[in-house]
């Protein structure tokens, strides 16, 4: 016994002998002394319970022990993940040379320890440690959650103002969930594509993770370096480094968006590199495909350029080409000369201005003026002819000349001066990467701004803007940058305003010109999205169109079908434009009339997108029969997009009531049984396969008269060979499993289907295709399986574990 115990004991005895004194001499009840003891008895009571109690609290349950082993479990995944990414650099430091010379590619690499890295390694069941680490694991893990959860709501919260168009504001997000959970790799990705949009390229680099091992260090420039000291290996280091992961596909992202950032950086190599590499990954990439062929243009584009200039600049010889390529040069020269002039003397004298900001100061002499002028359509004609001296032409910055060349003002007298700059702009533009110079500055701004500002004094300048317009608009790059401007430039509509008002008044050349431009401007979101907002301009096009459509000419014909076609391609416009019954009856009637098949192919395009509206089939229900006849016809052509064209108008009309007598009198049904083709499947070819059986498949859902017609034209047997070749669309599959489930429905026609191929395409298209086709093809085989003879066949297949899937007994 110690001291304390001893004492404790003393002190027992002495109340114990209190007690008795007390009894004796009669100073204490013995009811005092009963309740003492009670009260004592309650004590110890108490006492033995809160130790039980607490002895049953540290005992941890099955349910809790699994709890927190989950919990650790996390927290160890993660400390692996650093693990990795700590041998990884020691790995890099040992195979690395010793050097004096900082190397930041260890930065990269670096990943610092936490504090409770050996905790969690320490963490095992079954051990005093255990027990004793349960609240700090909790708390360790809520951190862990807690900072994911903030990561991800600012992730959505990103990725809202993004699609809102406030990228600034998505891109602070991304760096908020960033600072919670700095290895997430969506906000890394999603904060390079912001990075993007706002133009900070060198930034989208840091997100993506930049890749210098393809240039040597010595090699680089002074910017690169600075490039390689800021950048942070995102990304690619964190799938690679801690998830182990280096084909995660986030990474085909990060590639896409770091070549775009090189690509803007002008390192086309890297670019090319890049989109390589996330082609390895994943080979199905149809956009990086497509940026991998634009970045190898660009980079022959680049090559090429510097190739040009090195044999003006060291060549001596005196050869027709290298003349032709220093006259480039000469021009360009005089071009800056005469620029840097203006620019001084900008406020000494102003001609009477024909609509801009920046008067043009005389030139010194009429002299100098024609000089000039000659020395313009030299260069134009240069540009024309040789694609040399268009690379030339942007390897001496001429490009760019031209562009603050139509800042400055014109008088009326100089006009023609401003022809000859918009002539050597669309020759130059010939060349893909003059064009993305061109659409990415401020020269398709002016061109805009001069179309509306200008006083239209001069046919030939009206004639050269629309010109240019026309052929910005073929290239898919300047197309989006006119659409845009054309949509943005002006808020009161007066550039769609001209543009639709000189359809009435024009040359017929500026009229076909026009409807070209706004039939190729209306592919772009932008173009549609500004009609969609102005309700005005769509009816006075409505109406302009009408006009067209009821012309005699087939050109202006062609291009106001394509401008139709492309206006329905957003529903809300759809809605809008076929409501008018007048433009609706002109395209019946144009489709009628028997055009050229050149200008034919679009009018049936745009028929076909009309007629996905209800509104448009009333309109049109007197043409019904002229106009199946009319595409009956279109099956027989040698161009396949007719050809597609006119099976998907057939499909729409195929819903129309009484639609069976005019398919049965142009014998339409024969026609399409010849048109399928079970051994090829190109993309045209798909096209038209669809349409035919999407209308088949419609006529089969009207009744039985419909399903013996098709039958008797015998549409069965090429519809069972394409569901049973196996290489088509879910959409054809699952309209071919409607058809067919139709014409099951019919107990004489079952016969048709009893095939084991039949059956076993079913039960195919039933695990495969998506859930729509499933349904179809469930269906089909409930209806089959009705036949007695059948049952042991879809028994074989395991078709009744997919029957009970959808139809129920």
């Amino acid at each position: 016994m110690n001291k304390y115990e001893v004492d404790e004991f003393v002190d027992k005895v002495d109340e114990v002998s209190r007690l008795i004194a007390g009894l004796k001499e009669g100073t204490i009840s013995p009811s005092y002394v009963q309740n003492k003891h009670e009260e004592q008895e309650k004590k110890s009571a108490h006492a033995k319970d809160v130790a039980e109690k607490r002895q049953k609290d540290q005992e941890l349950t099955p349910e809790r022990k699994e709890e927190l082993m989950r919990k650790v479990k996390e927290l160890k995944e993660r400390q692996a993940r650093k693990e990795r990414a700590r041998q990884r650099l020691s790995q890099y430091i040992e195979e690395q040379p010793q050097s004096v010379v900082t190397d930041y590619e260890k930065w990269d690499l670096w990943v610092p320890s936490d504090e409770d890295d050996d905790l969690i390694q320490s963490c095992t069941p079954n051990t005093p440690e255990f027990k004793a680490m349960e609240k700090d694991i909790d708390e360790r893990h809520k951190r862990m959650v807690s900072q994911r959860q903030m990561a991800q709501r600012q992730k959505e919260a990103g990725n809202t103002a993004y699609r809102k168009g406030q990228v600034t504001e998505a891109y602070r997000c991304y760096s908020i969930g960033l600072e919670s959970e700095r290895h997430n790799m969506e906000l890394h990705a999603n904060a390079a594509m912001a990075s993007i949009r706002m133009g900070c390229h060198v930034q989208a680099l840091e997100h993506c993770d930049k890749d210098n091992s393809s240039a040597p260090k010595k090699d680089l420039s002074l910017r690169m370096v600075k490039l390689t000291v800021l950048e942070r290996k995102q990304v690619l280091h964190i799938a690679d480094a801690l998830h182990d992961k280096p084909n995660h596909p986030l990474c085909v992202k990060a590639l896409q968006r770091r070549a775009v950032a090189n690509k803007a950086l002008l390192r086309h190599k890297e670019s090319v590199n890049d989109l390589t590499k996330a082609l390895n990954i994943d080979p199905s990439n149809k956009e990086a495909e497509k940026q991998l062929k634009k970045a190898k243009e660009d980079l022959k584009e680049k090559e090429k350029e510097k190739l040009i200039a090195d044999q003006v600049g060291n060549c001596d010889e005196s050869s027709d080409r290298i003349k032709r390529l220093r006259k480039v040069e000469d021009v360009v020269k005089d071009l800056r000369v005469n620029c840097v002039t203006l620019s001084d003397s900008t406020n000494k004298s102003k001609p009477t201005p024909i609509g801009l900001k920046n008067p043009l100061p005389a030139r010194p002499s009429s002299q100098n003026e024609k000089k000039a002028r000659g020395e313009i359509e030299e260069l134009h004609d240069l540009l024309s002819t040789d694609d040399d001296c268009r690379v030339h032409f942007r390897g001496c910055g001429g490009v760019d000349i031209i562009g603050a060349r139509l800042k400055d003002e014109f008088s009326q007298a100089e006009a023609g001066a401003l022809v000859g700059f918009l002539k050597v702009i669309q020759s130059t533009i010939k060349n893909s990467g003059n064009m993305e110079i061109v659409a990415g500055g401020s020269i398709v701004s002016r061109l805009v701004e001069l179309f509306v500002s200008v006083q239209y004094t001069s046919v030939d300048l009206r004639h050269q803007l629309l010109s240019l317009f026309e052929a910005l608009s073929v290239d898919d790059v300047g197309r989006k940058a006119l659409a845009r401007e054309l949509a943005h430039c002006l808020g009161d509509l007066s550039a769609f305003s001209k543009l639709i008002d000189l359809i009435d008044t024009g040359t017929r050349m500026q009229k076909v010109s026009i409807l070209s431009i706004l039939s190729r401007c209306m592919l772009e979101t932008s173009a549609r999205s500004f009609m969609r907002s102005r309700t005005s301009a769509v009816l006075k096009l409505v109406v302009k169109m009408e006009t067209v459509f009821r012309s005699n000419d087939p050109t202006q014909v062609e291009f106001c079908s394509l401008l139709l076609s492309n206006l329905c391609g957003d529903e809300r416009l759809r809605k809008r434009i076929t409501e008018d019954a007048a433009l609706m009856e002109s395209l019946a009637h144009v489709v009628t009339k028997g055009l050229p098949q050149s200008s034919m192919k679009p009018c049936i395009a745009a028929l076909a997108n009309c007629l996905l509206e209800p509104t448009a089939q009333r309109s049109i229900s007197q043409w019904h029969r002229q106009i199946v006849t009319t595409l009956s016809e279109a099956l027989s052509s040698d161009d396949q997009c007719t050809v597609a064209s006119a099976t998907l108008a057939l499909s729409r009309l195929a819903k129309c009531d009484h639609a069976l007598s005019d398919f049965d009198h142009s014998r339409v049904f024969t026609k399409m049984v010849s048109l399928v083709n079970c051994t090829t499947a190109s993309d045209l070819q798909c096209k038209i396969e669809d349409g035919i059986v999407r209308t088949v498949s419609t006529f089969s859902t009207k009744g039985k008269r419909e399903v013996d017609h098709l039958v008797r034209c015998g549409v069965v047997s090429p519809m069972l060979k394409l569901l049973i070749r196996g290489n088509r669309s879910g959409g054809v599959c699952g309209n071919v499993s409607l058809l067919l489930s139709n014409i099951a429905s019919h107990a004489e026609h079952i016969g048709l289907l009893k095939g084991e191929d039949c059956i076993k395409a079913l039960v195919d298209v039933a695990h495969k295709s998506e859930p729509t086709s499933r349904r179809n093809a469930a269906i089909a085989l409930a209806r089959i399986a009705q036949d007695p003879s059948c049952l042991d066949i879809v028994r074989k297949f395991h078709g009744f574990e997919v029957m009970y899937s959808y139809v129920k007994p």
